[in-house]
């Protein structure tokens, strides 16, 4: 018997609705407009009219192009590895390490699976919740921290699920805030330095951490004072910083 394969706006040619669901996340736009259109949703009427219904109620939610590809294509394939938007992950540590690979910039499509609540609903909709119980309560704490502070929920959540100690910054491993520092200061003005600290929060999360909070804490107050100060006092400041992180290392 010949297969009827399903095309995809192009030369991209699928044997059923499973094979097809497991490519979304390659080729996002064409996949968005394909679930969009009357043909892919005559075809999934006749397969399944419950998976139909539920596709129609995930079309009327009005999710955001990623989030509505997403969702579609796990409810045509529920039993697929995690995919959104050009990554693919075998597990969820992998996942945390490639946060932490674009670090201190946070990704976007990374950030999507945080703040839409995708990674806590691919865990429900899994069993995997069940199954790694550690990275579902990280998952959802980073989900309750989103209120504050979205930047430091996402930093929080790659190093809880990764286990990572240590922090990457320019491509070195630092083991603690001094030997960090103590870098910085020696390449970049801690002041201007500060301003991208500040927005991306990388580095604020693991000195914080690291149990480093009232230090953090002072060190955010002097950096907002910047235009307000000479040279000879940020100099001073910043030896100042370094004393107190060591100081603190000693403790």
């Amino acid at each position: 018997m010949k297969i009827e394969y399903i095309n995809v706006f192009g030369n991209l040619n699928y044997p059923n609705l499973l094979e097809l669901a497991k490519d979304s996340y390659l080729y996002p736009n064409r996949f968005f407009k394909f679930y969009n259109s009357n043909k892919f949703q005559a075809i999934l009427k006749n397969t399944s009219q419950e998976k139909y219904e539920k596709f129609l109620e995930i079309k009327n939610a009005n999710y955001i192009q990623e989030v509505f590809t997403f969702k579609v294509s796990y409810l045509l394939n529920p039993y697929m590895s995690l995919r959104y938007q050009y990554f693919k992950f075998d597990n969820y540590v992998q996942l945390a390490e490639t946060m932490l690979n674009y670090a201190p910039s946070i990704d976007v499509y990374l950030k999507d699976l945080l703040i839409y609540h995708l990674l806590s609903e691919y865990m429900e909709n899994t069993g995997d919740f069940k199954m790694y119980p550690k990275i579902y309560k990280s998952v959802k704490d980073a989900e309750k921290q989103l209120v504050s502070n979205q930047n430091i929920a996402y930093w929080n959540l790659a190093f809880d699920i990764s286990k990572k100690e240590n922090l990457i910054y320019d491509g070195k491993e630092f083991k603690t805030p001094f030997e960090f520092f103590q870098y910085v200061l020696a390449i970049y003005d801690l002041f201007k330095f500060s301003s991208s600290f500040l927005d991306d929060c990388y580095v604020l999360t693991w000195l914080e951490r690291k149990g480093y909070s009232y230090i953090v804490s002072r060190f955010i107050s002097l950096c907002r004072l910047t235009d307000q100060i000479d040279t000879k006092t940020r100099i001073q400041l910043a030896d100042q910083l370094l004393i107190d992180l060591k100081k603190a290392e000693i403790k």
